[in-house]
């Protein structure tokens, strides 16, 4: 009611996001990152269900290695709309892969997400763990092909890049001028609605 919130259930250790369904790609499907876990990073997500009111474990997904759930999207890119699992690693560095996670794609150069964006250690007696930026699916130009948007950062600057996917790489498509300071967050808005 009005801006009073009430917390339903508290889930210690775990990130929680929405992915696609990894069977068909069209439903989406509630899964859970544990941070407490030394192998946080093996790609094995906990899937989630809703059961009388409250999220409860209910299998488990497996997602590229090296996903952080932060860093993580997928969806339909490119011209033949090739359904796509985009990460952006601990080094910084873009992957690609397809729906069974084989590697299809990594930029060789850590050139985007955020510098020094530290979540600290997430694992007992583990190294810092890095947020590295936000990645978003979505169709900018109302053409029916999705981009991927992503921030790059770089000496005190910062400009979102929207690459597309050719089927074999991602290249530039266009990008936002370059602003001082972090572009932290991002979302995309239709103005003319």
């Amino acid at each position: 009611q009005g801006r009073e919130f009430k917390v339903l259930q508290s889930l210690p250790n775990l990130i929680v996001r929405t992915i696609s369904n990894p069977d068909d790609g069209k439903r989406n499907l509630i899964v859970g990152q544990r941070t407490n876990s030394a192998d946080m990073f093996s790609g094995e997500m906990v899937r989630l269900a809703v059961k009388e009111g409250k999220l409860v474990p209910d299998g488990t997904v497996m997602l590229p290695p090296g996903t952080l759930l932060l860093s993580y999207v997928d969806g339909h890119v490119g011209k033949n709309k090739d359904f796509l699992r985009i990460i952006l690693n601990q080094d910084q560095r873009l992957m690609v892969f397809d729906r069974d996670n084989q590697l299809l794609y990594e930029d060789t150069d850590r050139m985007y997400g955020l510098e020094h964006s530290t979540l600290g250690p997430l694992t007992s007696g583990g190294k810092p763990s890095f947020y590295p930026g936000k990645l978003v699916i979505t169709d900018t130009s109302g053409a029916g092909q999705n981009e991927l948007l992503v921030v790059k950062q770089s000496r005190g600057t910062s400009a979102i890049h929207a690459l597309t996917w050719d089927g074999t790489q991602l290249r530039e498509k266009w990008k936002t001028i370059s602003s001082r300071g972090v572009i932290s967050d991002f979302t995309i808005q239709d103005f003319k609605n």
